[in-house]
């Protein structure tokens, strides 16, 4: 999925913890959500891509505090550990840490790093970037880092290339 302005000429992706409620309101209400194909019909066509094993850790930290606050997440992660987390997710699919490569196809044609979303934002839209979300990190390690090298590396590839 992306926001799209055909006025604008602009499509940007949505790829969960990676700045999406802050791209969201950056970007405005002149901006609807389409489907991948659609986004096509715009010419500048971006995807802000998250270090994946950052991604994953934030994800981790949202889930835990949501589940702390007496909102667990509807996926059925379980929190209460790293690792717990990690071998879930190595073999359960879930938007919030698929590979962005897979949520964001053959589509974007600009690809920009999300750790620099506040110095290049304006390239592509004026205007003042909120910061939406900004949670602390709850610690992790290194459990099965080979294994999430693996699974992310495509989005490893993308990351290197912006």
């Amino acid at each position: 999925m992306f926001y799209m302005s055909i006025e604008r000429d602009l499509a940007v992706a949505q790829i969960p913890k990676a700045g999406l409620s802050t791209i969201m309101q950056w970007l405005g209400r002149d901006f609807p959500v389409v489907p991948n194909d659609e986004a096509r019909r715009v010419s500048r066509r971006v995807a802000f891509i998250r270090h994946p094993i950052e991604r994953l850790k934030s994800c981790y930290s949202f889930m835990y505090w949501q589940k702390d606050y007496g909102h667990p997440h509807k996926c059925g992660a379980p929190v209460d550990s790293w690792e717990a987390f990690v071998d879930h997710i190595l073999t359960h699919g879930n938007i919030h840490w698929s590979p962005q490569s897979l949520i964001v196809e053959d589509v974007p044609n600009i690809y920009r790093r999300f750790e620099n979303l506040a110095e290049c934002y304006e390239e592509f839209r004026p205007g003042l970037l909120p910061h939406n979300n900004r949670a602390s990190r709850l610690p992790t390690n290194d459990y099965r880092k080979g294994d999430l090298l693996a699974f992310y590396a495509d989005d490893l590839t993308l990351w290197g290339n912006c």
